[in-house]
């Protein structure tokens, strides 16, 4: 393999031009030789050498690279760059290697062009690559060029060729040298200013041995003995093309999580580890001061109550013998006598006699003696240990607050936010958050003493106000990280705790969001803290009826959850409360930029305001929607509507907003950047998808009812047709895969496929009425949803899916028919042409249907509707040829009797005149033939009165 050397510019280029030029010795052939031989004396030439000498036996072979042209000087700079570097060098054995001294046989080489020649230099630091100096400026090139040119013509070929005697010379002495030197250096084809110069240089510029490293290792014998495989190219035709044509337009897609993250950078279910890290190194506090004096005082409170229950007993005891000191003893004394009247009379007296009973007095006295003792020695003596401990409860209290200036006037001045010193808040909000830890630790026991309960509440009360007003939203989270790991009925007193503000606080929204995090989540460790609060623990505080256990069950009637575990959990009512405690309102007021004063102002909104809005709105429906997972269980079904509701309501919200958005910015004509309308109704769609994605895991919740108030106004139809079909699949367990792979037109030909409904079928059969009425009701709501660039196709399908299930179908039409007529009633309502769709399946299926089909008909606005000749001809079919008491008759006559053969708002005709005359002829041709003969003139002579 060839090694690449780095020649040594040129001093002068001057100093290489020609002084003389020759006359043609040769003939054309020869000279034609000459100019392939001679090379433009370019710099980038001379970084590319383009001629290989080999030397085998004894011929000499010149091997060039590419063949240039005779008017070789008259190249551009780019074309002398394409010369590939691998079709340059030569193989190792091949190699000519050179001999340091000057050649002594076939004479010296003298210069054909003056004296100064260059001679090659090497660097041995330098690359492998063939690389030489370029020149400073252009001129050189050129004057290179121009003296390579004069060359290429005038030059005989005995000043660039070596006679055949000399050649041999070099030859045997680069075998000498070969032997005595195996590992000789192998030097590059060596290329110097000009191909003419290299033939004629003195011996007295000898060549240098170039050091250099190889460019390539060497390839194994049989990899280089290989020749490369030839591949057959087939040719293009004219038709065919060489690339693949580019879509005019490019697809849209939405943004990915991650890729909003970048315009709503708030990880806030990422920050819930580490801000339970925290809570935990700050939540176990036995070991603190304070919680040692509020242990005193609880066990001082109760020894009271032990003393207090004592003095009870003893009191009752001293009632007991009391009642046994004295002895009552009925006596009754007769009396008899006669009296001035000789008559005899007769008197008697009862009374009660008492005696003392000796023994119960002995017994009395000890009681009285043992009561005294206990209430003067053991009952004061608690109740004064437990004031005092109460006292230093409180004086621990005071001197916390009072160490510190900014919690003693935060303390002091409740009304506002005390001003905070950096130096002392750190330390003095650790103590303070420790002690408010330590409250909340005797929160989770079970107590019986209400005064104690009362004060730790008050306490408790007491320093969380004050971390209220001087701490941050991180100590925010740490009480509500408090709260969530509290005993249920914690709303009763720990929903003042929960205060967040969104206006007017620079991190209102950090705070809301990072809240709504916590709740949302799972709570973590709750049966560790609630460790004092198993059941075994407890007492029962009643007996009786109501004082059993209760279980809850599904509707299925299986037990929903565990009852071993089930008293760790908070109650609903907790739950609902501290939701409450949310501003969800001012938290859309600050999305929706409403101003100070409250100005709603949506014409000004950017294309990045309205990204950043939908990133947002993204960020608040997928908290929620963890909350639809953490709390999917039967006793919390209407703290989950709540949650459903805050989705339908962010949608709605954004909605309008976006609605608003596109009617000021849809015809100005201007190009919105960074964000077209296009892409950013894309990621409106992905947003709503995601919503409804989440709603649909949630069943058997009730939380499907607000999926039928969801704004799909506002979406695209493209959108619409792809919600439409993933509602067919709810029961599918890879929703999600599902919705990322499909493509509105699979779900447009899907979902008119006949088998399509036979799996509806069996879908609906799965779900109880309650969802498959809120099903059936969203779609009615898609369907009549937009009012502009509607799709007949979406909206067809839609009530012709209605229709299968309320009237076709047996196993569903008795359940249906009442909920599918009204649903009906309000999409022709909206759109009145798509009782023309429901006439024709009616007409095919009016053998199935029967009398139920006059009923639907009472229910649609015919007045709204304008029918087609081919509908009016269908109408005379049934009315003419069929009887007064078959289906189709009636069916003609209720439709006939509900048109608006009236005047429109233009006072114009409802119906054309045409119609108006057909008609008429059509019901006197029936009143001929079927009511004319008769006394009866039945609904159609009245309806021909009143027309």
């Amino acid at each position: 393999m060839a090694e690449a050397v780095k020649p040594q510019r040129r001093a002068k280029a001057k100093a290489s031009r020609t002084k003389t030029k020759e006359k043609k010795k040769y003939e054309t052939p020869q000279r034609e030789e000459s100019s392939e031989v001679s090379l433009p004396k370019t710099s980038r030439e001379q970084e590319i050498p383009s001629l290989a000498c080999e030397f085998k036996g004894d011929h000499l072979k010149v091997v060039t690279d590419s063949q240039l042209q005779d008017d070789a000087s008259g190249q551009n700079e780019s074309e002398m760059f394409d010369v590939p570097l691998t079709s340059l060098t030569i193989s190792n054995e091949e190699s000519l290697t050179c001999n340091t001294e000057p050649p002594k046989e076939g004479g010296e080489a003298r210069p054909c062009v003056g004296d100064s020649a260059v001679t090659p230099k090497v660097h041995p630091g330098d690359n492998v690559g063939t690389k030489v100096e370029t020149p400073k400026n252009f001129t050189e090139v050129e004057e290179n060029m121009s003296v390579q040119g004069g060359l290429s013509e005038s030059a005989p070929q005995s000043n660039f060729s070596y006679t055949q005697p000399a050649m041999e010379n070099i030859q045997v002495r680069e075998t000498q040298n070969s032997k005595e030197d195996k590992q000789g250096l192998v030097c590059s084809s060596e290329v110097p200013q000009n191909v003419g110069l290299q033939s004629s240089c003195p011996a007295k510029h000898g060549f240098q041995t170039p050091r250099v490293k190889k460019l390539y290792p060497q390839l194994p014998a049989e990899i280089a003995g290989e020749a490369p495989a030839l591949v057959a190219v087939k040719p293009l035709l004219r038709s065919e093309r060489l690339y693949p044509e580019l879509p005019s337009q490019l697809e849209l897609v939405p943004f990915t999580k991650e890729q909003l993250k970048i315009l709503e950078p708030g990880s806030w279910l990422e920050n819930v580890e580490s801000y339970l890290e925290e809570f935990d190194s700050m939540a176990h506090q036995d070991r603190h001061e304070f919680y040692e004096l509020l242990l005193n005082y609880s066990r001082c409170r109760k020894q009271l109550l032990l003393a207090e229950a004592e003095l009870l007993t003893l009191t009752s005891d001293c009632q007991n013998a009391k009642s046994r000191l004295w002895q009552f003893k009925e006596e009754q004394m007769s009396v008899q006598g006669i009296c001035a009247d000789q008559v005899k009379v007769f008197s008697y007296h009862r009374y009660q006699r008492v005696e003392m009973n000796e023994n119960a007095l002995v017994e009395l006295k000890k009681l009285f003696d043992a009561k005294s003792e206990h209430l003067h020695q053991t009952l004061a003596l608690h109740s004064y240990t437990s004031v005092l401990s109460r006292l230093q409860v409180e004086s621990y209290i005071y001197a916390l607050l009072s160490s510190s200036a900014v919690l003693r006037s935060s303390a002091i001045h409740q009304q506002g936010r005390a001003s905070k010193q950096t130096e002392s808040i750190p330390s003095d909000l650790c103590q303070l958050k420790e002690c408010i830890s330590v409250l909340f630790m005797f929160t989770r026991r079970v107590n019986e003493d209400t005064q104690f309960h009362d004060d730790i509440l008050l306490w408790l009360q007491k320093l969380v106000s004050v971390l209220q007003r001087v701490g941050c939203p991180g100590d925010h989270l740490f009480l509500l990280n408090h709260i969530l790991r509290c005993p249920a009925g914690v709303s009763k007193w720990a929903v003042p705790f929960i205060q967040i503000k969104v206006l007017h606080n620079p991190s209102g929204v950090f705070h809301f969001m990072q809240s709504l995090a916590l709740l949302m989540s799972p709570v973590k460790n709750r049966a560790e803290f609630m460790c004092h609060m198993k059941p075994s623990e407890r007492k029962p505080s009643s007996s009786g009826p109501g004082s059993g256990t209760w279980t809850l069950v599904d509707e299925g009637g299986e037990e929903d959850e565990d009852p071993e575990t089930s008293w760790i959990l908070l109650n609903e009512d907790d739950l609902v409360t501290i939701l409450a405690q949310f501003p969800f309102h001012e938290l859309f007021q600050h999305l929706l930029g409403f101003k100070a004063k409250g100005d709603y102002l949506p014409e000004t909104t950017r294309p990045q305001e309205m990204m950043k809005i939908f990133a947002f709105a993204n960020s608040l429906v997928e908290l929620l929607a963890v909350g639809l997972e953490t709390f999917n269980r039967a006793r919390y079904r209407q703290f989950v509507k709540r949650i459903g509701y805050m989705i339908r309501m962010t949608l709605g919200y954004v909605s309008d907003h976006w609605a608003q958005y596109v009617s000021h910015n849809q015809g100005s004509g201007l190009a919105q950047q960074p964000y077209s309308m296009e892409k950013l109704q894309v990621e409106f769609d992905e947003l709503f998808l995601r919503a409804v994605l989440h709603v649909l895991k949630a069943k058997r919740l009730g939380i499907w009812l607000f999926m039928s108030e969801m704004p799909f106004g506002t979406l695209s139809v493209q959108m619409l047709w792809k919600l439409f079909y993933l509602m067919h699949q709810v029961e599918s367990e890879n929703l999600q895969q599902l919705s990322s792979s499909l493509q509105p037109a699979q779900c447009k030909q899907q979902l008119q496929d006949p088998e399509h409904f036979t799996n509806f079928e069996k879908c609906l059969s799965s779900m109880n009425s309650s969802e498959e009425i809120c099903l059936l009701t969203t779609f009615a709501q898609m369907a009549q949803a937009r009012r502009t660039n509607v799709d007949e196709d979406f909206i067809k399908i839609i009530v012709l899916e209605i229709y299968e299930v309320s009237y076709v179908t047996l196993s569903t039409r008795e359940t249906f028919s009442k909920v599918g007529r009204e649903l009906l009633g309000t999409i022709t309502a909206v759109h009145p042409e798509i009782i023309s769709v429901l006439l024709d399946r009616v007409q095919e299926t009016i053998d199935q249907v029967g009398m139920v089909s006059l009923y639907l008909f009472k229910e649609l606005p015919l007045y709204l509707w304008q029918p087609s000749a081919s509908e009016i001809a269908v109408i005379r079919d049934w009315l003419l040829n069929y009887n007064l008491t078959v289906v189709k008759n009636k069916l003609a006559c209720v439709i006939l009797e509900g048109l608006n053969w009236g005047f429109a708002k233009q006072a114009t005709l409802h119906l054309d005149q045409a119609v108006h005359a057909e008609v008429a002829l059509m019901v006197l041709e029936a009143y001929q033939k079927y009511l004319a003969q008769k006394p009866y003139a039945g609904i159609l002579s009245e309806s021909m009165k009143q027309h």
